[in-house]
Formats: structure tokens, C-alpha cells, sequence
């Protein structure tokens, strides 16, 4: 759960900082898609899936009788939450 609550600003962060190159390069609307919030939870529940996988935790998840999916799922709670909050502070 902490590296959920870890990996969320700082894949927000990277986001921001690959859409600002990325509209400094390609035009104002080039980074558009990429404001997601539905792209962002989903991405935060792939790259917790491939970490939970890398770091072969999940026969650990497994031995304590959770599913393979809770674990990207935490990580997608945690960014839906983020991106709530983000969108009730910047409406």
C-alpha cells in the first residue's frame, strides 16, 4: 500500500511532465489524451501489476489467500482516490 501511495504523485508527475514536452513539441492539443483520468487509474493498476510481478510478490499475495487482482487493485484505488481529490481541488 505504500508504494501505492508513492507511485501515484510521482506517476501524476511524470504524466504532467511528458504532456508538457510533449505540447511543447507536437502543438497545444497534442497532449490532450494524456490528462485521462480513467487512463491514469488504469495505468497506475498496470504498473502495480507489473511491479507486484518484478518483485515476485505475487505467489506472496497468493500464500496469504488474495486474488491476483487485489494487488493492482489497491494501486487503482489509490489513484481513483487521488484523481477525486484532484478533481474536487481543481474543478
Amino acid at each position: 500500500m505504500l508504494r501505492a501511495l508513492v507511485g501515484y504523485p510521482l506517476l501524476r508527475a511524470l504524466l504532467v511532465v511528458v504532456a508538457l514536452i510533449v505540447g511543447s513539441v507536437g502543438g497545444r492539443g497534442a497532449a490532450d489524451g494524456l490528462e485521462s483520468p480513467v487512463g491514469v487509474v488504469v495505468l497506475a493498476m498496470v504498473l502495480g501489476a507489473v511491479d507486484i510481478r518484478r518483485r515476485g510478490e505475487s505467489i506472496l499475495w497468493a500464500n496469504l489467500g488474495y486474488s491476483p487482482l487485489i494487488a493492482p487493485c489497491l494501486f487503482g484505488a489509490v489513484a481513483l482516490l487521488g484523481e477525486l481529490i484532484l478533481a474536487w481541488l481543481l474543478p
